[in-house]
């Protein structure tokens, strides 16, 4: 053999080494993220962002909701107590008007016998003032108490009104979402109930308990991409939970979710996305969608896609496909979005 010869043949198995280090190292398609050139979702552009707007809009109106709903439930403990203190306050100023009206304000000129030493004389004197001091006390605290209790009503007063504006919200927003997937009807059957799931820790929300907006923020330990920090307490909840499969979050798109650090699709099997689940894989999907939808409200869930279905906290499970791939019908993997 030539030099020639035996340096190209060097070259070719070089090549093939690299080759086959790079096919080692680089997911295939079994092992890539779930790719559609005309859809990232499984929807189109208009319609993910009409859901996320929707969905969005439902949770925020939901959570503004429940915070009032504490907030009366504190305002009626309050009522109750400041009620009772009323009360108490309003017999013993009763039985004080009554002891004046029948005997009258006591008087030291009237009530003291000629001939008092100064010094007595002083001392029922200052047992008086202290007798009217204490009296004008209970008439100022039963009068800052009928105030505050006023307070208290026009405060529950505006919660009823919050409240009633929140619920029409949510029904706004429930609509919207219902138009956006073309729907009609009620929503289809959970794929198994929510209460079988494992109860996942809170992610931190604002002191007035909304979901504060995040950016992508933190390092994605699936593509090496951002993620926000909700999504990033999912995707720990959901590995904590036993759901250690193939992950993959933040991937470059033109819309939707994943390109914002605020989207995970989470593979039925151990490797990537493949073809149809069935069997073992389609079950962990189905426990995995049920662990996001029954902890939604600790999460901030926007919604789950899973085997042809949307789950979101308006409408519940809906029909929601798009062609036969299985990675655009989200048949191979669980989506899930957060706020």
């Amino acid at each position: 053999m030539t030099f020639a010869r035996i340096h190209h043949a060097r070259a070719v198995t070089a090549l093939a080494v690299l080759a086959a280090l790079l096919f080692a190292l680089t997911p295939g398609q079994a092992g890539a993220a779930p790719q559609n050139p005309n859809d990232n979702e499984g929807g189109s552009a208009s319609l993910t962002a009409a859901l996320d707007q929707a969905s969005s809009g439902f949770v925020t109106a939901k959570a503004a909701l429940e915070t009032s709903q504490r907030r009366q439930a504190q305002l009626a403990v309050q009522m109750k107590a400041t009620e009772a203190r009323i009360g108490t306050l309003q017999s013993e100023v009763d039985k004080m008007a009554a002891g004046a009206y029948r005997g009258g304000r006591p008087s030291l000129i009237t009530t003291e016998p000629a001939g008092t030493p100064l010094g007595d004389f002083l001392g029922r004197a200052s047992l008086l003032d202290q007798v009217s001091w204490q009296n004008g006390q209970k008439l100022r605290a039963l009068a800052k108490s009928r105030s505050d209790l006023q307070a208290q009503q026009r405060q529950n007063d505006t919660e009823v009104k919050t409240q009633a504006a929140k619920q029409a919200e949510m029904a706004r927003r429930k609509g919207d979402a219902e138009k956006a997937l073309g729907l009609t009807g009620s929503g289809n059957t959970a794929i198994v109930p929510a209460s079988a799931a494992r109860a996942a820790r809170a992610a931190p929300r604002a002191a007035d308990g909304s979901w504060p907006r995040e950016r992508c923020s933190l390092k994605d330990p699936t593509s090496g991409l951002c993620i926000t920090p909700r999504m990033y307490h999912a995707y720990l909840e959901a590995r904590a939970a036993g759901f250690q499969r193939f992950t993959h979050c933040n991937r470059p798109a033109s819309f939707g979710e994943h390109p914002l650090g605020r989207a995970c699709d989470f593979s039925v099997t151990a490797t990537g996305f493949g073809g149809i689940a069935s069997g073992a894989a389609k079950t962990y999907g189905d426990r995995l969608a049920s662990f996001f939808i029954a902890n939604a409200d600790r999460l901030g869930v926007l919604y789950v896609i899973w085997f042809r279905r949307i789950w979101m906290p308006s409408t519940g499970w809906q029909p929601y496909s798009s062609g036969a791939d299985p990675s655009a019908s989200h048949r191979n993997h669980v989506h899930l979005s957060v706020l």
